[in-house]
């Protein structure tokens, strides 16, 4: 089964088929990462892997844990960080959704999904920052994708990826110290392109129509609706804007804030450090544990300083939800 795609010109470069149709990373928006001129497009949600074994936790179980809408446009923080505590406990204790791959129980069926739609191999690029740590193997010997080239490699202005060749069910067939698919992928036909980018939580998936809306009806994967402008940026609900704002003007005030969420609190403390450095200190704790930094501020205008206050308050709070 094929889409309505253009027939290959063999005398185009491997990757300039998609590279002119990539817009660039500072745009921030889907098109970024996957390429525009497919007929639709859709972002696979990645899973929560809770630490104590439990199944895979979907977004959609947060959802009904939060109270918060999976809308089109959704970021994890949205649903993870409800404006009112919940009642009941939150459905996962542990780490957000993984960043820059799928779970592999959602690379199979894709594969699954893919394989009608797909005539011929299929190209794999995987991220080159991953190095020694990447290994390639499988049950099934046919199925192992093999190194188009070892100086094959797909430079893009923000990646570079080391490229395999393989039937579509190599996608299953990579590995760093976990299970790791493709960060990139495609048809040899062209008829549908796929990125993981290393720091998103979902997997954009670009095809024709009928693809994409048996992904969306499927329910053994999370996926939403999506388009090629789709904007990256972070964005906050309007009740979360309005508590940064005001633990900014904490720090500016008092010189510290600790903000209270569900799942754990956020605090920033500016400390000085002689008469024109200061640092940060950025703590989240959460039931699972704590994690902190500490950045160092060296522009004191009021300005920068607001600035680079936010930011941390922005860690502290994203820091209990990633």
């Amino acid at each position: 089964m094929r889409s309505d795609q253009d027939e290959p010109d063999d005398a185009m470069s491997r990757f300039d088929w998609f590279r002119d149709r990539l817009r660039p990373p500072w745009d921030c928006v889907a098109s970024s990462w996957v390429p525009t001129g497919f007929d639709a497009y859709a972002r696979i949600l990645h899973p929560v892997r809770d630490e104590n074994g439990q199944p895979l936790i979907r977004w959609a179980d947060v959802s009904r844990w939060s109270g918060v809408a999976l809308e089109p446009s959704v970021q994890w923080h949205h649903v993870a960080l409800p404006a009112v505590t919940p009642s009941v406990e939150p459905p996962w204790n542990g780490h957000g959704p993984r960043v820059g791959s799928l779970s592999r129980s959602d690379t199979v069926e894709l594969v699954r999904r893919l394989d009608p739609w797909t005539s011929g191999g299929c190209s794999f690029g995987v991220w080159e920052g991953y190095g020694s740590d990447l290994t390639v193997d499988g049950p099934i010997f046919e199925d192992v994708p093999r190194r188009s080239d070892e100086m094959t490699v797909l430079e893009l202005p923000w990646r570079s990826y080391a490229m395999f060749d393989g039937p579509v069910t190599g996608a299953t067939c990579f590995m760093t110290s976990r299970f790791q698919s493709p960060n990139l992928w495609w048809s040899e036909d062209r008829s549908w392109f796929i990125a993981s980018e290393i720091d998103l939580p979902w997997t954009y998936v670009a095809g024709p129509r009928r693809l994409i809306d048996e992904l969306l009806a499927d329910s053994e994967i999370e996926a939403l609706e999506s388009s090629p402008d789709e904007r990256l940026d972070l964005t906050l609900p309007e009740w979360l804007e309005d508590r940064v704002r005001g633990a900014v003007d904490d720090v500016i005030e008092s010189g510290s804030t600790s903000i209270e969420f569900a799942l754990g609190t956020a605090s920033v403390t500016l400390m000085p450090l002689g008469r024109k450095n200061s640092v940060l200190f950025v703590r989240s704790d959460r039931r699972s544990g704590w994690g902190g930094t500490n950045i160092p501020v060296t522009d004191q205008g009021d300005t920068a300083l607001r600035r680079e206050i936010k930011d941390a308050v922005l860690r502290a709070i994203l820091g209990l939800v990633e």
